[in-house]
Order: structure tokens, then sequence, then C-alpha cells
């Protein structure tokens, strides 16, 4: 999310080039749904953003959130994000992650390849 808070005022076509990057350009990788998501390197966490709707004023995505091995069982919490542009730049963004249940963002593929054990946690246990 500070991520988010930090890009105000960023230009929208390099704000998505970012998003969709795999460099760590953003601090997330991109999943394009079709790449193996075993390719993720979540066995040592980390965030990745997938799902990615560019409406032109508007982009949403939704986004999961894994620990690393360091933590038995893993856990992992999803949320989905929507950004505002106006004249080429992001004047404000939304989530939901505080809202509903976590898992309902998730994508199944990239759970599946979590450990057997994983458990979905709220937002806030990721917070701070």
């Amino acid at each position: 999310m500070r991520a988010l808070a930090d890009a105000r005022a960023t230009d929208r076509d390099l704000f998505l080039a970012e998003l969709r990057s795999t460099d760590g350009s953003f601090p997330s990788v991109y999943w394009n749904g079709d790449d193996d998501p075993a390719s993720l390197g979540l066995e040592d966490g980390g965030a990745v953003v997938y799902d990615l709707v560019d409406a032109g004023d508007e982009a949403s995505f939704q986004g999961i959130i894994v620990t690393g091995t360091e933590v038995d069982p893993a856990v992992y919490t999803c949320f989905q994000a929507t950004v505002r542009f106006e004249r080429g730049v992001i004047v404000g963004w939304s989530s939901d992650h505080e809202a509903g249940q976590p898992d309902e963002h998730c994508a199944t593929e990239i759970v599946d390849v979590l450990s057997e054990d994983a458990q979905v946690a709220p937002f806030s246990a990721f917070n701070g």
C-alpha cells in the first residue's frame, strides 16, 4: 500500500509499466495469468500483482502478499486495488484490503503453489 501512496502524481504510463514489471521496479512482480506461478519465487515470500484491468481513467488489479519460508506455515493475504488517473497522472487510489474476506481476490493458481498448510490471514497481519 505504501507503493501506491508514494505513486501519487506519477505518470500513468510509467506507473502501469512498473506495475507490470518483473524487475523490481514496483515492490512486486506481475503475473500475466499464463506463466507458471511456481516461477514467481514465492517460496521466499513476496508480492504478486495480477488481473490488471486498464480502463483509461482508472486501473484495477488484484494482489497477493506471502510470507517466506521463515514462517511456518506460510501466511498470505489478497486484495484488490483501484488507481485513478487525471490528466495522465495518478490522483488517488482505493483498496478493499481491510474489507471482506482476504481470500476472495486470491488467484487459485498462485495459492496452489504455496505450501499445503499455507493459511490466509487478514491484511492487517502484514501491515506493520
